[in-house]
């Protein structure tokens, strides 16, 4: 019965073009996310696409590794070596350790939103040594005086030094280019994906009454009971299924045209995650973390869009339910209001955006003194969700009474 309700799912027009859809969704995501790639070139001109990646790999491998004392100490050293050679011209000979400056230029500065490209070329290599200290110094100042005093209680400032006082030091750093683009692409590219996986599901319900065969359906001995479970199962695996589908595909994609290198270096050494980031994860860690997400936020869509379709049969009423979080997601973005804003955190597509929800700029749950970061409170949010809607979307459908 499964694979019968499986099939027709993918058996209308609007099947065919959403997978079409999905297709197009991918050859967009890994176009813009591929070409917007640019670095400094040897020749003095700038390199883009693939180009920029693959002079990327070859350099950066002279700076693979523990971003030690040496480390830091060497990228300063080379740093000045290349100014007193080239003058003007050296920004085109340092992207061998372009990681590592970016680092000093996110964290050596006065305030924690600052950023200085040139502060490399003030720092010695004694003073580059401190990095690490340096960063926790520049978050408590900014939590203790800054704009985050006002922004994140006495709590939630204790629980974020102390996460990061216990990241660890010195982290990996490499030629990450591959895995950095493989889950930030992921994230923009399942929330335009998701409600497309979430419309495949509108109709597996309310099809019967659509097609008048819902009296037929429901009076059939196992009508109530086995045929019921096997709409669940077939929507569940649909969605799950092609969820892993498009997933791998692209991984496969972008590790094939990017490499494979850096999947052990420490998320936490990159940019997005350099100064609010609160967990100890490779790259490879946090890809496996961002599928788990992924599979949570896409399962509780489509299993929102096929309990309205079970409940009110009209498939146009669940295809709009599948394009509600987005719809929410802009407006409420594009709104002044605080309390608005809030919400945010809680909304489905912060588990397809790892990167953002890896930082403490994410938000957190207070309740009394316990503090929780988003990332784990929406896992198990909407994990808890996606236990409960099955056997609730399950009894709905077979206690319906036909027209």
């Amino acid at each position: 019965m499964t694979r019968y309700e499986i099939k027709k799912l993918f058996s209308t027009a609007g099947s065919k073009l959403a997978l079409l859809l999905l297709l197009a969704i991918l050859l967009y995501t890994a176009f813009s996310m591929i070409h917007d790639m640019s670095c400094p070139g040897p020749e003095g001109d700038m390199l883009q696409g693939l180009e920029a990646a693959a002079f990327m790999r070859q350099v950066q491998q002279d700076y693979t590794g523990l971003m030690d004392e040496a480390m830091l100490r060497r990228a300063v050293e080379e740093n000045a070596r290349l100014n007193a050679l080239y003058g003007d011209n050296a920004m085109w000979y340092k992207t061998a350790f372009a990681p590592v400056r970016d680092l000093m230029s996110w964290t050596f500065v006065p305030a924690y939103r600052d950023f200085d490209y040139s502060v490399i070329d003030r720092l010695s290599p004694g003073e580059a040594a401190g990095l690490y200290e340096r960063r926790v110094a520049l978050i408590r100042d900014y939590l203790q005086t800054g704009a985050g005093a006002a922004l994140y209680s006495r709590s939630e400032a204790a629980y974020i030094l102390r996460r990061m006082g216990a990241l660890k030091a010195p982290a990996a750093v490499g030629y990450t280019k591959g895995w950095d683009t493989l889950i930030q692409g992921s994230g923009l590219m399942l929330i335009l994906a998701s409600p497309v996986l979430a419309y495949l599901v509108s109709g597996l319900f309310s099809q019967e009454r659509a097609l008048r065969a819902d009296a037929l359906f429901f009076s059939s001995r196992h009508g109530r009971k086995k045929a019921v479970a096997a709409k669940v199962k077939a929507g569940l695996l649909t969605v799950s299924g092609l969820y892993l589908l498009l997933e791998l595909t692209w991984a496969v994609l972008v590790l094939s045209l990017l490499g494979t290198e850096g999947g052990g270096c420490s998320v936490q050494a990159n940019l997005f995650s350099w100064r609010s980031g609160l967990y100890n994860l490779s790259f490879f860690e946090a890809w496996l973390l961002h599928l788990a997400c992924g599979m949570i936020g896409v399962l509780f869509l489509a299993l929102l869009t096929m309990l309205v379709s079970a409940a009110f049969d009209s498939t146009p009423l669940a295809a709009a339910t599948a394009f509600l979080p987005m719809l929410l997601t802009v407006f409420i973005s594009a709104s002044s209001l605080s309390v608005l804003n809030r919400l945010l955190y809680w909304l489905p597509e912060g588990l397809f955006l790892l990167r953002d929800e890896l930082s403490f700029e994410a938000g957190f749950l207070q309740l009394g003194s316990a503090v929780w970061p988003m990332l784990p409170v929406l896992m198990v949010f909407y994990g808890v969700l996606c236990l409960a809607l099955p056997p609730c979307l399950y009894q709905l459908y077979r206690r319906k009474q036909p027209r």
